[in-house]
């Protein structure tokens, strides 16, 4: 068995990359349901206000994304109401990371771009980390 000596103790090369191959299914999953966000949002926005477009198209890509994570990524058959709860609390936590990074910046909208580009890079490792010991861990 080969290992990888890390700050926290020594990790089996196998176990590191299925940790990698689950994080790069995961970011296919979260392009793609990104691209589902902005075509839902752009359709609703056609009858709908700009924040409801927003909650609604996020409601329904947190579903699609906890429930394709979870086959694809996490090996989840099903996904219960208690996970997409979870997944909900996560998808919380993301906004309100993202809202809290671009409202401390003090420059103007390329300032913002780049903290929130930052920001939501830190907040995808985070939802990866918390999907996989917490949200599909009882599962």
């Amino acid at each position: 068995m080969v290992v990888i000596a890390s700050g926290v103790g020594v990790v089996p090369v196998a176990q590191v990359r299925a940790w990698t191959r689950g994080l790069v299914r995961f970011a296919v999953v979260g392009v793609v349901n990104t691209g589902l966000f902005l075509v839902l949002y752009l359709v609703l926005r056609m009858a709908l206000p700009a924040v409801v477009a927003s909650v609604v198209a996020t409601g329904v890509t947190t579903v699609t994304g906890t429930v394709v994570n979870g086959r694809v990524t996490f090996g989840v058959g099903a996904v219960g109401v208690v996970g997409h709860l979870k997944s909900l609390v996560v998808t919380g936590l993301g906004v309100g990371v993202t809202s809290g990074a671009v409202g401390l910046v003090g420059g103007g909208a390329a300032d913002e771009v780049v903290v929130l580009v930052v920001a939501s890079a830190v907040v995808g490792l985070l939802r990866f980390v918390l999907m996989g010991c917490w949200v599909f861990r009882a599962v």
